[in-house]
């Protein structure tokens, strides 16, 4: 049981002893009435031995998830989906995740992306995408070479570069940005590694690409994205 119940289940008790201190006329009874109460009230768990402890204020991640989004824009085409959803953008969305983003993804048709075991869904069309929700953006290679870049996605990524937050592309991503002339007087990965120029960073090799001599880059993007992301806020 509970203090609290405690006190209320022995209302009538406390309040006849607080009466009869009260009519006590010596004030060493009145201590010894006093010390013999509270002695009392803990042997029947009436009053806590340490003070109650207040909820701890929730640990806040880098960044509010509902009020801190990133837009992540895979391409519905690939050699090998289910590797790219799997250890691409399996692995991107939930470190992003993990660092107190919320992930919104974005694809031409807003349909979702089918692997052979695994499904990614997409949250809207490109076509109804407000760069200026976005605190960031990152491109998956999705192993879809230079398939896939469509219209729509070349303008989201214009746009996204011109707000100056941080863009992140793996691989063949690189050619979106590329297309959206956002690579012009730039350095930008070709092989392996993450290279970053202003709010561009770029990676050489995705999980489709990589051997066991040349690791995948898709962690040190994105640990660089969030980097990136915790200086521009």
């Amino acid at each position: 049981m509970s203090p609290i119940m405690n006190v209320e289940a022995n209302k009538e008790f406390i309040l006849r002893y607080f009466t009869a201190l009260n009519r006590a006329k010596s004030p060493g009874l009145m201590v010894k009435f006093a010390l013999l109460f509270v002695v009392l009230l803990l042997v029947a768990g009436c009053v806590p031995i340490s003070p109650p402890l207040l909820p701890a204020a929730p640990s806040e991640p880098l960044a509010a998830m509902q009020d801190n989004k990133v837009l992540l824009l895979p391409r519905e085409t690939s050699s090998n989906m289910e590797l790219m959803i799997t250890k691409e953008v399996g692995v991107m969305v939930s470190m992003l995740e993990k660092a107190g983003f919320k992930v919104v993804v974005a694809t031409p048709s807003g349909k979702p992306l089918v692997g052979s075991n695994t499904t990614l869904a997409a949250e809207m069309k490109l076509a109804d995408v407000n760069v200026d929700d976005y605190v960031g953006f990152i491109l998956p290679c999705m192993a879809a070479g230079n398939w896939g870049i469509t219209p729509d996605v070349v303008a989201v990524v214009q746009k996204a570069v011109a707000t100056g937050r941080p863009v992140a592309a793996q691989r063949t991503a690189r050619e979106i940005l590329r297309a959206a002339g956002a690579l012009e007087g730039k350095q930008f990965a070709i092989g392996s590694g993450v290279v970053q120029d202003g709010n561009l960073i770029t990676s050489g090799i995705s999980p489709y690409a990589a051997t066991t001599t040349v690791p995948d880059d898709t962690v040190e993007l994105t640990q660089e994205f969030i980097a990136a992301l915790a200086s521009s806020h």
